[in-house]
């Protein structure tokens, strides 16, 4: 669950939303998780943040984040927000696309780690007219039930993050 809400007091900002648990492991042969935030840019965009959230990486073990092609960092997945959790805020103002920005998880030689999701916040001059919601998605279901255990961790991933966020400001 996250929360957007309009503040008069600050900047306009556009948000891409992204969540899934791509499960990066060496068991699975996979190894890229990548995540499209697509759309245009606004005109006037002056400062672009990416926030990321990753569970179960181990410190030490190399992994990589991109944002469209620029590494951000290695070993991002490294248990410095808590046991097994990483949440990461990148100024990524720099390696913007005026449109379709990626982000991109490579596992490198950790056993495994879960990105769980990407949330890219680009501050403007001027917004859209009116708001608006549009879905991307990422991938459908194909059925079946999600896991009680998949469930309570991004619950508690998700209650995290929002601390954080509102703890920053």
């Amino acid at each position: 669950l996250i929360a957007v809400y309009e503040d008069p007091a600050l900047p306009q900002t556009q948000f891409w939303i992204t969540e899934g648990n791509h499960v990066l492991a060496d068991s699975t042969k996979t190894d890229i998780g990548k995540v499209d935030l697509n759309g245009d840019i606004p005109t006037g965009a002056y400062d672009a943040t990416l926030w990321t959230m990753i569970i179960a990486g181990t410190e030490g073990e190399n992994d990589k984040l991109y944002f469209n092609t620029h590494l951000l960092g290695t070993d991002v997945g490294s248990a410095k927000s808590g046991a097994y959790y990483d949440l990461d805020r990148w100024d990524v103002t720099e390696f913007l696309n005026t449109a379709n920005n990626t982000v991109v998880f490579e596992r490198g030689d950790e056993a495994y780690i879960h990105p769980m999701f990407a949330v890219l916040a680009v501050c403007c001059e001027d917004g859209p007219e009116e708001d608006y919601l549009k879905i991307n998605s990422q991938a459908q279901s194909t059925g079946g039930s999600v896991p009680i255990a998949v469930i309570a961790v991004f619950a508690v991933s998700v209650i995290f993050f929002v601390y954080r966020v509102v703890g920053k400001r």
